[in-house]
């Protein structure tokens, strides 16, 4: 009878981990310099330390607000910046790029993307290690967080590869696009289908 409840549950860590390698953060994370001819190198310092932020911050609310609220805050915020990013990323040229020309156009693009990290940071990112240990078993635990964890990285391997190829044909906005509407779909997941699992032992059985 538990049978199920497994299933959609280890659907679940499969759609959240999805989601964050989907999230557009390893992309902004690589490739932000370049998307905003930043000849510095100094952004991806910038967004490492917003990571460190949002996971600081987010590990110190997730016993107080629960998962799941956390969880769909995280994939709101998220998806609405990706969206705005990808909006504003179609209607800029690079040479708007310049902060001596247009300066209020490249820091909204630097607010959107550290937006994103911070809010995969704090949510999106703790949220999946934590619940792929929760929502599964004893028995099916290490096979449910080795398979999330492959996927995973199989996941963000091919996005990575494939992120230049596709920016150099049709520019970083619809990848952006793509990325948003991911994580949309998986808030949209989460609001029907996600438990809390907060204070709830899963050593026994399931939700």
């Amino acid at each position: 009878e538990e049978q199920p409840e497994i299933r959609r549950n280890f659907g679940l860590i499969l759609a959240l981990t999805t989601g964050y390698n989907l999230s557009g953060t390893l992309v902004i994370t690589n490739y932000a310099s370049d998307i905003l001819s930043d000849s510095t190198r100094r952004l991806p310092i910038i967004i490492g330390l917003v990571q460190l932020l949002g996971l600081i911050s987010g590990s110190v609310i997730t016993d107080r607000i629960g998962r799941r609220p956390l969880l769909l805050v995280s994939c709101f915020v998220t998806t609405t910046s990706l969206i705005s990013l990808s909006l504003l990323l179609a209607s800029t040229t690079r040479e708007a790029l310049d902060p001596s020309r247009n300066p209020v156009t490249l820091w909204s693009l630097v607010l959107l993307m550290v937006t994103v990290e911070f809010a995969v940071g704090a949510g999106l990112n703790p949220g999946r290690l934590l619940l792929s240990a929760e929502l599964m078993p004893n028995a099916y635990r290490g096979v449910g967080m080795s398979l999330g964890s492959a996927m995973g990285w199989m996941i963000a391997l091919l996005s990575l590869f494939w992120y230049p190829i596709i920016a150099a044909a049709g520019g970083p906005a619809p990848q952006f696009a793509f990325f948003g509407c991911v994580v949309g779909a998986l808030f949209l997941l989460l609001a029907w289908q996600l438990p809390e699992t907060k204070g709830i032992s899963f050593s026994a059985g399931l939700l």
